[in-house]
């Protein structure tokens, strides 16, 4: 009889204590490594290239994420595998799953690139699958998956059939120029329509994961921004369609901010009065403010992200002049962060 201890996996990192991100109420989401499609706007390049992993049991994996059962329990949440592609190594979640027991849900996003056989042994035990629809037409698929679709519609298929259209949110990768044509959009729907399945995300393509590929250096090419008024379209296509928008998608910017004590708003009397947020506010952004009082701007000073920014608001303040920093040395710092973000 094979031993949780003996059983391991390939793990990029395990993020504990996310918020309604992958899955309903407090999760850890664990990034397996490795997948054997080769999308073109792969969003976690590290997953099949990167060499930062490490390998675990799941013993160990169990024993780490149960320290958060009640957070799980409180909140409805539990854990998520992703990656990569977490069917890859579906042997490994299997044995994760004879620990669980049912103490927590554990959810699945994932291609549906796998056996049939590795789809039947975890249906009866995941909570929730999202499964990622990447291109309707096969030939568009082969071409920027290097797979067909056609194992991933037939698993699709069985697990509308044998878990239930509402165990299955199927998530929609938006990039642009590849899979946001109206075509592709009807086929869609046309396939939910058909088994059923009536829940949808939309994860619109961002710009600042070729940043990614960059930091592995991977050859790319290079994505447009997804415009708003093409996900507003593809928005009102579903709904039309009568299909639910899980977590219904606002674009936003996300703009980090460092600077010193001015930027952090210590001549503001209230939060909302600091030019940081007012400038935020008006573009409808989300922000993250990193000013330090006190301190001079330099790069090491930045925060290692998951949170990624797609506009970095850098302030040459009173400490930076006052210290004899030139501007000169400032944009080569400003250039220095960029490319840590």
């Amino acid at each position: 009889m094979v031993k949780s201890e003996d059983v391991t996996a390939k793990v990029c990192r395990v993020i504990r204590l996310r918020i309604n991100s992958d899955g309903p109420g407090v999760r850890s989401v664990v990034f397996l490594y490795g997948c054997p499609l080769q999308c073109e706007w792969c969003c976690n390049p590290e997953t099949r290239f990167g060499n930062k992993y490490y390998t675990v049991t799941a013993r160990q994996l169990y024993d780490l994420v149960k320290r958060d059962l009640p957070y799980f329990r409180e909140s409805g949440g539990g854990v998520t595998f992703t990656g990569g592609e977490p069917m890859a190594q579906q042997g490994f979640i299997r044995e994760f799953m004879n620990l669980v027991q049912g103490e927590f849900p554990v959810a699945m996003e994932t291609s549906l690139y796998a056996s049939r056989e590795a789809v039947e042994d975890l249906l009866p035990d995941v909570e929730h699958w999202y499964v990622d629809y990447k291109a309707h037409d096969p030939e568009d698929h082969l071409r920027y998956t290097g797979v067909s679709p056609d194992r991933i519609r037939e698993n699709l298929a069985l697990l509308a059939r044998e878990a239930g259209p509402e165990k299955i949110t199927l998530t929609y990768p938006v990039v642009p120029g590849r899979n946001d044509s109206e075509e592709h959009v009807r086929g869609m729907i046309g396939f939910m329509h058909q088994h059923g399945l009536k829940r949808v995300q939309l994860h619109p393509y961002r710009k600042n994961r070729e940043r990614k590929y960059e930091k592995q250096g991977l050859l790319f090419e290079p994505i447009e921004q997804l415009s708003r008024v093409t996900l507003d379209r593809i928005r009102e296509s579903f709904i039309r369609a009568r299909i639910a928008l899980d977590e219904p998608v606002e674009y936003r910017e996300r703009i980090l901010v460092m600077g010193d004590s001015i930027t952090q708003g210590y001549t503001s009397h209230f939060p909302s009065l600091t030019y940081v947020a007012q400038v935020a506010a008006a573009r409808n952004a989300d922000f993250l403010n990193q000013a330090i009082g006190g301190e001079v701007f330099f790069p090491d000073i930045l925060t290692p992200l998951d949170w990624q920014p797609t506009m970095a608001l850098l302030a040459y303040g009173t400490n930076d002049w006052s210290n004899n920093m030139s501007i000169a040395t400032f944009k080569t710092a400003v250039e220095n962060t960029i490319k840590l973000c």
